[in-house]
């Protein structure tokens, strides 16, 4: 069993990954809206590096 601060810090986890998971949805849908499809491809240009950098933080442990 898990103790409750451990349920609790993983349940704030879980929240903050939905949230940023609508962000990107949210940026990418305004995007959309306002560039069409240049503006969709703009947005990933820009994710692309954080993303690498995401990765790599995940790859070292840290």
């Amino acid at each position: 069993m898990t103790d409750p601060q451990s349920a609790e810090t993983e349940r704030r986890q879980a929240i903050w990954g939905f949230l940023i998971a609508l962000a990107v949805v949210v940026v990418l849908v305004l995007a959309f809206v306002l560039f069409g499809l240049p503006g969709v491809g703009m947005t990933m240009v820009v994710v692309t590096p954080i993303m690498f950098v995401i990765l790599i933080t995940l790859s070292v442990g840290k």
